[in-house]
């Protein structure tokens, strides 16, 4: 890919997660609610929920935002980064159903010129203390 051709794609793609409308995020009324550990999700964690746009996910003291559950719901982070003359960004999403109750983690990774973002299960039940989200599938978009 061309330098040209891929700085027109990251500018698009930039644009395109501006147009989703990137306003904090308000759990609807009434709905059962999980939390997120948002401390290693990049520079910016957003969700793409029930009404089709997009919003910025805030975390509290401790890290966690407060999320809808029981629908499936995109999260993604925005991540840009320069220097050396070099500058770097991207924009991984996911999506899973998070459950009442539920506590999860979202990670963001960079890895061989490549950004992803994975969402595990916190827990006692495993040695380690997370565990992949059982619901977590690639990718998803602002429906707006």
């Amino acid at each position: 890919m061309s330098p040209m051709t891929r700085a027109a794609l990251l500018i698009l793609s930039a644009l395109a997660l501006n147009a989703c409308g990137m306003t904090p995020y308000v759990i609807p009324e009434g709905a059962p609610t999980a939390r997120i550990n948002l401390n290693a999700a990049g520079q910016r964690a957003w969700i793409c929920a029930a009404d089709g746009e997009g919003h910025t996910l805030t975390p509290d003291a401790e890290g966690y935002a407060s999320i809808a559950a029981g629908e499936r719901v995109v999260v993604g982070s925005s991540f840009y980064s320069q220097g050396y003359n070099v500058s770097y960004s991207c924009y991984p999403r996911v999506n899973f159903v998070p459950e009442a109750g539920g506590s999860y983690y979202q990670n963001f990774e960079i890895e061989a010129e490549r950004c992803g973002v994975f969402i595990y299960r916190e827990g006692a039940d495993n040695p380690a203390g997370l565990a992949i989200e059982p619901s977590l599938r690639p990718g998803g978009a602002c429906a707006k």
